[in-house]
């Protein structure tokens, strides 16, 4: 039985089994505690929206939206809701419900809730929005092109949702093209930047790890920062080597992640890799060469997993000091709370590297690379891990996180200590 539904096991012995390594089964259940939860904010913005007047010719599409998502089954809803794409069309339409002259903004997202929201089994024709020349769905592998000159901001779509082949676009109004996505090989995941929604502008101006860095609303068509000739390889090769060599990590992977965005970097920028809460699934990479690639997939990964982890079970007690401390893996200095993400995020990928640099001597240059690597990460985990236990507060439950820690810092030195071919 999962540990997730297992009454006998206690919440402590549950965060370290979800900690490590989830199964496919634990997986699902983290997802679906994380589902509901974007169900009931769904629920609770459609409630208000249905409340406005002024809304009036939404009003329709809502109600049928709510109404096929509360019937169908858990297991096909939950599709939608797991998407990146929705959940940040969502965060951003409660977020434009929730503040002060937002109403261009607000309008501007509904203009997207048929593309959304529609998960009817029942092929209906439905208003959909054109974003940037493509027509775009909550599906992070369904998107189209506009063929020709066309300029339309929207068209008549008819939509079905098919059990077995997921959202389908039957017939469009317009001439379009669906764009072919490849996904990492033995995989689901989707490597592709041409989907305009995952295209956020940032601001080049400020640190890169600032917070309002980034412009939601805003499409970055600059072939410099998403490259169209990014090579497919560049992600693969790194997936494909963590799934031969911490095949539970690759699981972890293919559980947590949805979409890969091949990224560039800005002039007097770098970046390895970054995600964002509200697109929980979708990770974004550069190019930095294999050993870093391996540890940024990890790293984003471990980002999102931790994210469904603390919904199912607290782990950290949020402060109102606002304290910032300098740290080595970061050129801004970071608040608790992503210190807390940053000691597990980099532990994991210390893991990775760690059993890589034991067992791929195909290239020994790069498996001592990774060895070495793996002990900088240690170190920069355990001078993070040292500001937490001094500073900050943990749930009941979460007081093993830090033990967990420590441990799998000692298990990497130990590890690394006694392999024949490694010296640090």
């Amino acid at each position: 039985m999962s540990a997730i539904n297992n009454s006998d096991t206690s919440p402590t012995q549950v965060l370290l089994n979800l900690l490590d390594n989830t199964s496919e089964q634990d997986a699902e259940k983290l997802r679906y505690f994380s589902c509901s939860l974007q169900a009931q904010l769904f629920k609770h913005a459609s409630g208000i929206l249905l409340m406005r007047e002024d809304l009036l010719e939404w009003h329709q599409d809502i109600q049928e939206s709510v109404s096929t998502l509360s019937s169908c089954p858990s297991h096909i809803s939950q599709k939608l809701y797991s998407s990146p794409l929705f959940r940040s069309w969502l965060n951003q339409l409660v977020t434009s419900l929730l503040e002060e002259h937002q109403e261009n903004q607000l309008r501007a997202l509904l203009g997207l809730w048929n593309n959304m929201t529609y998960l009817s089994e029942d092929t209906a024709i439905k208003r959909v929005a054109i974003v940037s020349g493509y027509l775009v769905t909550w599906d992070v592998g369904l998107l189209f092109e506009l063929r020709g000159e066309e300029t339309q901001r929207n068209c008549d779509c008819a939509l079905r949702y098919d059990r077995e082949e997921g959202l389908c676009v039957v017939s469009v109004s317009l001439p379009i093209e669906q764009v072919e996505q490849r996904r990492l090989e033995g995989s689901s995941i989707i490597v592709s930047n041409t989907n305009p929604l995952l295209r956020m502008k940032l601001d080049e101006r400020q640190v890169p790890q600032r917070s309002g860095t980034t412009y939601y609303d805003q499409i970055d068509e600059s072939s410099i920062n998403f490259p169209p000739d990014f090579s497919h390889d560049t992600y693969e090769s790194p997936y494909l080597l963590i799934k031969k060599y911490c095949p539970d990590i690759a699981n972890d992977i293919d559980e947590y992640v949805s979409v890969i965005v091949p990224r560039g970097e800005p002039t007097g920028w770098t970046i390895h890799g970054y995600t964002i809460s509200s697109y929980q699934g979708a990770c974004w990479m550069t190019d930095h060469g294999l050993l870093k690639s391996v540890e940024t997939m990890v790293h984003e990964m471990s980002h999102i997993k931790l994210r469904y982890l603390e919904e199912l079970i607290p782990i950290f007690k949020p402060d109102d000091k606002n304290l910032r401390f300098p740290v080595p893996w970061r050129s801004d200095e970071r608040p608790l709370v992503g210190i807390f993400e940053g000691v597990y995020v980099h532990v994991m990928s210390a893991k990775a590297l760690c059993t890589i640099s034991q067992r791929h001597w195909t290239d020994h240059a790069f498996a001592e690379g990774a060895g070495k690597r793996a002990l900088e990460m240690v170190k920069d985990v355990r001078y993070g891990l040292e500001l937490l236990l001094e500073h900050s507060d943990v749930t009941d439950v979460g007081e093993v996180f830090y033990e967990w820690i420590a441990q799998q810092c000692a298990d990497i030195d130990l590890s690394l200590s006694q392999s024949k071919c490694y010296q640090a």
